[in-house]
């Protein structure tokens, strides 16, 4: 175990200097959104969407009945889009066609001039 008397001085004078670091870009809600799905072991099995919000790890979780598109874009229109409005992208964790139908089904109920970008 090496003690901080023990320690050179280049590394003694970093030790007790706790400043808060701050980014170089303002941090901003909702710019970029992560949607997870997690399959359970239940019967009838449940899927648990996790919606969480890149700059602020801000997060929302809710259970659905299945994993497929309708109710994965009905879950987050209630729980994220309506509440926080609509995220510039949105990550989801399936394949490229599924994010796909997902994005065009997500941009046919975002407002005028508003489009989301979907990626895997």
């Amino acid at each position: 175990m090496t003690l901080k008397s023990d320690l050179p001085d280049l590394l003694k004078k970093g030790q007790n200097n706790t400043k808060l670091v701050q980014a170089s870009q303002p941090v901003t809600f909702n710019k970029a959104v992560h949607v997870d799905t997690i399959c359970t072991n239940s019967t009838p099995e449940k899927v648990i969407i996790m919606i969480i919000d890149d700059s602020r790890t801000f997060s929302v979780a809710t259970i659905i009945a299945d994993d497929n598109t309708t109710l994965t874009v009905t879950a987050l229109q209630d729980y994220w889009l309506k509440p926080y409005g609509y995220p510039g992208t949105i990550s989801f964790k399936q394949g490229k066609v599924q994010t796909s139908k997902l994005e065009t089904m997500i941009n046919k109920l975002a407002p005028l001039r508003k489009k989301v970008t979907c990626r895997s």
